[in-house]
């Protein structure tokens, strides 16, 4: 049995800052020192058997980019973007699984999903060399998969789907039986190579109209030391509706339809759907996504862990050490998103026990806020939490969402969110001070003695028993703006975590600091580059370290590790981190994901393309995975492993537990045009200005494939996502 420790009370005040400490963290002391190896890291494993030397240096000539990174120092004339999977030399990439390949199920065929992202690798009890696969299926690219879907699966989709509510349903039920998660049997090859067991019956799906338990928009993840994967839902407020009102009950007034998203005089596919779930024949109630899902894949079930809460997630890392409780840090995938730990009640007493699983039943979920001056602190989502005063003046975009608690008509609470903005603010609807004014009026006292439980409307059936656990639960449920209520630090669209595994730091991929939005923006006192001109508007990664070492500290010490950006103004030459993983010897492996219609677009620093905005992003040039090392002569550059396919993000990098083999996603190739050649022409030429390593500007000409064939290199023929497996040959 786990032991029972108590449940930690709302943070007071943090311990002082000691400036010595933060130079230790900073790289400018004593070197940080190792983790006992009772701790548990899940990002650890990896090896640098192929890919890195002793140094951290990479054991391959890295690719050419169409910029500078930190191993090259120009910046190329001409450039030919290839819609291939490109590695280095002496590697080779061979297809695990594709979208629409069939394996045996246990009641029948199990058919691989549409767009792979995270994939998690665990090893079967019994055996040396055999392994189940999990791979997350994120979302639907409209245009490619309208395109593909009939080539691809052999099925006919419903034609009149535009103009017919029964055929819509139809549409939406095939879509969202393409999401969620698939679960492989594969083998390890001698080579170091992965394949799949076709005909074993250990294959399984759970889709986004599973009858158990669905799932969609399944983005990032983890793996447990105990076998288990850990599978979150991300952008679910695309599907189903998000809001709550101050019960926790959906909210009538944004009930979320059916629509197509992107479409253009040139394409009669759009580029998105929305609304899939909530146009089913039985719409999905959208409390039950939007959250972490744990899944035993010996046996393919399912279940969500309420207790860490419902937001876009992007992903969880595990810190799972015997005598302690467990953490797990999360990200909230939203500009001006939070960054989140839950810290179990119960402490782990061996790390490999399955009933492990138990301690995300109980515990409490923390968001943080951070300070300029590399401090911070986690604050306790508890009905006993202060409120905070709003500050959206420090927002890049001068708004935040708060919960709103004005009384409609008939003397109820409004729920959902409010933009509570500055005065001038592009997306305000209400003053500070005016949200202040209506919490007093609702909660029926002085704003300074209000906390998050006040927000909270309790119906009559609560008995005053039940009532903190009536809270927590809808706290939970909308945790993101009540996250905003108590202070917690909006930032620039925190991504992958990930534990360094020699010291459990944390390291975060802060995805974008863009201001303009309407979803949100990050604090300009922690991310100046939310209202920078520049590239380092495009993301940053930070390290985290709890003070103390314990997974349960309650204040923690920050600071930038690398920074987006071209080269001369200080960037590692890339845009946009995203996924991240560590091997075994601490190098950070960083895959990347601009904003698609922007991937490869012409560029001439003016307007529309100057730096700090979305169309500057064209420089970057198309997804891809770099290595940094954390230590040693080349520590802080990024060198470049892989070149992504035409209009693709890649996804899910994770390596084989004896570091041989990487395993990758290629997630929506072809998202933005489709399938090459369907539509003339099959490539472009465009002009881009690129500031070499010093910044003198040259002029680039880049040929950009338009759509993408991947992984058939044969003009028409529809892409398809999927993993792949890249070893050493």
């Amino acid at each position: 049995m786990n032991a029972k420790t108590p449940t930690p009370h709302p943070p007071s005040d943090p311990a002082p800052f000691d400036r010595r400490e933060l130079l230790r963290f900073l790289g400018l002391g004593a070197a940080a020192g190792t983790l006992p190896s009772c701790v548990w890291r899940s990002a650890a494993n990896g090896g640098r058997v192929a890919f890195v030397d002793a140094d951290g240096s990479p054991s391959w000539t890295p690719l050419a980019t169409p910029l500078p990174t930190g191993g090259q120092r120009g910046a190329p004339a001409a450039f030919e973007v290839r819609d291939e999977l490109l590695l280095p030399a002496g590697f080779v990439a061979e297809p695990l699984a594709l979208w629409g390949e069939d394996f045996a199920g246990p009641d029948g065929r199990v058919e691989f999903g549409y767009n792979a992202d995270f994939i998690g690798v665990v090893p079967l009890a019994g055996s040396r060399d055999e392994f189940f696969v999990v791979v997350n299926h994120e979302y639907i690219s409209a245009r490619p998969w309208l395109q593909g879907y009939e080539a691809v699966t052999g099925r006919k989709l419903p034609l009149e789907w535009r103009n017919d509510p029964a055929a819509q349903r139809e549409l939406a039920r095939l879509a969202l039986a393409d999401l969620g998660v698939t679960i492989l049997h594969c083998r390890q090859r001698a080579d170091g190579g992965f394949e799949v067991l076709r005909e074993s019956r250990r294959h399984r799906r759970i889709s986004g109209v599973d009858p158990r338990t669905p799932t969609h928009n399944n983005c990032s993840g983890g793996v447990t030391p105990w076998g288990h994967v850990l599978s979150c839902e991300e952008n679910v407020q695309d599907y189903v509706s998000e809001f709550v009102d101050a019960a926790g009950e959906p909210l009538a007034r944004e009930r979320k339809l059916f629509a197509e998203v992107g479409r253009s005089e040139s394409f009669d596919e759009p580029l998105e759907f929305e609304g899939l779930g909530a146009c089913l024949e039985a719409p999905q109630d959208g409390r039950d996504f939007g959250w972490v899902c744990c899944i035993d894949p010996a046996v393919g079930e399912l279940r969500k862990l309420r207790a860490l809460g419902r937001f876009r997630h992007e992903n969880v890392a595990l810190r799972c050490e015997a005598g302690r409780p467990l953490a797990a840090y999360m990200g909230d995938d939203r500009r001006g998103g939070h960054v989140w730990k839950f810290v179990s009640a119960n402490v782990v007493e061996r790390v490999d026990d399955p009933a492990n699983a138990r301690l995300f039943d109980e515990g409490v979920l923390f968001a943080a806020r951070l300070h300029r001056d590399g401090r911070g602190e986690w604050l306790a989502l508890d009905p006993s939490t202060p409120l905070a005063r709003p500050e959206p003046q420090h927002l890049g975009g001068g708004h935040l969402w708060l919960p709103d608690r004005r009384l409609d008509e008939s003397g109820r609470p409004r729920g959902g969110h409010v933009a509570v903005g500055a005065p001038g603010a592009r997306h305000a609807e209400l003053p500070a001070q005016e949200w202040v004014q209506s919490i007093q009026r609702f909660c029926g006292k002085e704003f300074e003695r209000c906390t998050l439980g006040d927000l909270v409307f309790a119906p009559g059936w609560v008995t005053p028993q039940a009532r903190r656990e009536f809270e927590l639960r809808v706290l939970r449920l909308d945790a993101y703006a009540f996250a905003n209520a108590i202070g917690a630090t909006p930032s620039a669209r925190p991504e992958d975590l990930e534990l360094h595994p020699h010291d459990a730091s944390v390291f975060i991929a802060f995805s974008d600091a863009v201001s303009t939005s309407k979803d949100g923006s990050p604090d300009v006192r922690v991310f100046p580059g939310a209202r920078a001109r520049d590239s380092r508007r495009y993301g940053v990664i930070v390290r985290l370290e709890e003070f103390g070492g314990a997974p349960d500290a309650r204040t923690f010490r920050w600071s930038p590790f690398a920074a987006s950006g071209e080269l001369h103004e200080g960037g590692a030459g890339l845009a946009c981190p995203d996924n991240l993983a560590f091997d075994r010897d601490g190098n950070l492996w960083v895959l990347t994901d601009m904003p698609g219609a922007s991937v490869n677009g012409a560029v001439s620093r003016e307007g529309a393309s100057a730096p700090g905005t979305d169309g500057f992003v064209g420089v970057f040039g198309s997804s891809a995975l770099y290595m940094i090392p954390t230590r040693g002569p080349r520590a802080g550059q990024a060198h470049c492993f892989a070149l992504g396919p035409a209009e693709c993000e890649l996804c899910g990098v994770t390596f084989s537990p004896d570091g041989r083999t990487l395993l990758l996603a290629v997630q929506h190739p072809g998202e933005q045009n489709g399938t090459r050649g369907r539509h003339a022409p099959a490539e472009v030429e465009r002009e881009l200005l690129i500031a070499d390593a010093n910044g003198t500007l040259v002029r680039q000409i880049r040929k950009v494939p338009l759509g993408s064939n991947w992984p058939a290199r044969e003009l028409g023929q529809p892409p398809r996502p999927g993993v792949v497996c890249i070893r050493r040959v």
